[in-house]
């Protein structure tokens, strides 16, 4: 299985703005992979990219990962 880690959270200051209960237990964690495995692909989110309140730039992450090229 080939796995890439796209994105990560930081080791600190995760939180630029709102709030955030538990920081420590997202440090250094990945927030989004891309795997693969023989002809499937998929594109793992540890955030939600289309809820509502979210920026113009995650609608950008979640229409790739919607619309990857297919493996042959």
């Amino acid at each position: 299985m080939d796995r890439r880690v796209i994105g990560k959270f930081p080791e600190e200051d995760i939180v630029l703005s709102g709030y955030c209960e538990k920081p420590e237990k997202l440090a250094d964690k990945s927030v989004l992979v891309w795997l693969r495995k023989g002809k499937g692909q998929m594109v793992l989110y540890g955030f939600n990219p289309q809820f509502r309140a979210s920026t113009q730039g995650t609608y950008k992450l979640l229409f790739n990962g919607l619309l990857l090229e297919k493996i042959k």
